[in-house]
């Protein structure tokens, strides 16, 4: 396709570039509006992105809930999708704390940082994962997906686990409104080594539930029953980013936990 013509169907379609094939390397300068965003079709993410928002039922939640000022986690930031919408809503006095372990995601990350130098200054990058207590492990990245990986006993890039609770109180966090947590399977270990945070500041809590991770750690039910206790109460997000109570037994893609 003569790449005039190619421009003129994509804008018009814009889903279809997570289809689009790897080989492809441009700044995108309209992502989430007016941020800028390297792209590289070698990357699931990066394709998302490319149609102006990644994970855009949050992004409406981020920019309808969070408040001018606020402080986010963005645990498993990968390349910065959410960690820059974090960024442009908390505005100036806001501060977003970015976890990512992965070498390759952190790099691509620190660049689209460098690309909204704004945004860059309201975010600090930590270089290792969370999960129930401190270890080392293994950074592997998944077959076929670049940029995807897990944290394993064993492999070639090895990362360093803290937990959250021990993170937390070395940053001097005035606040904490929202905690985003994608991280393969891992959630349940993020959240059980950060039960004293959750209990400091209550925030709103937002994290993975796709179906093929729910066998990773005792499952996704039994982290419901680690929050309901901490008097925590469970959504979907619209497309518009409104929470809709989930029904017995319910899951989606992600979920919202909120006090």
């Amino acid at each position: 396709m003569p790449p005039k013509l190619r421009r003129s169907v994509l804008a018009a379609h814009p889903n279809w570039r997570k289809a689009a094939p790897p080989g492809m390397r441009f700044i995108y300068r309209e992502y989430l509006g007016d941020l800028e965003m390297h792209i590289d079709t070698r990357y699931l993410v990066e394709r998302i992105a490319w149609t102006g928002a990644y994970e855009p039922e949050l992004q409406h939640y981020i920019r309808r809930r969070l408040p001018a000022g606020a402080v986010a986690l963005d645990i498993g930031a990968n390349v910065g999708a959410v960690t820059l919408g974090l960024a442009k809503q908390a505005g100036p006095h806001g501060r977003v704390h970015a976890f990512e372990p992965a070498p390759p995601n952190r790099s691509r990350l620190a660049a689209n940082l460098a690309l909204n130098p704004g945004l860059a200054r309201r975010v600090e990058v930590h270089p290792f994962a969370l999960g129930t207590v401190p270890a080392t492990l293994y950074w592997v990245e998944e077959p076929g997906n670049p940029g995807n990986g897990w944290l394993r006993d064993s492999g070639e890039v090895p990362v360093p686990v803290k937990t959250l609770d021990d993170v937390v109180p070395e940053l001097d966090l005035p606040r904490l409104d929202l905690i985003k947590i994608d991280v393969e399977g891992m959630e349940e270990a993020v959240l059980r080594g950060g039960r004293d945070t959750l209990l400091r500041w209550k925030p709103a809590l937002y994290f993975e539930t796709l179906a093929r991770f729910r066998n990773e750690g005792t499952g996704h039910s039994s982290i419901l029953d680690d929050l309901r206790p901490l008097g925590y109460r469970f959504h979907r997000l619209h497309a518009d980013g409104t929470p809709v109570p989930l029904a017995p037994g319910e899951w989606g893609s992600y979920t919202l936990a909120v006090t």
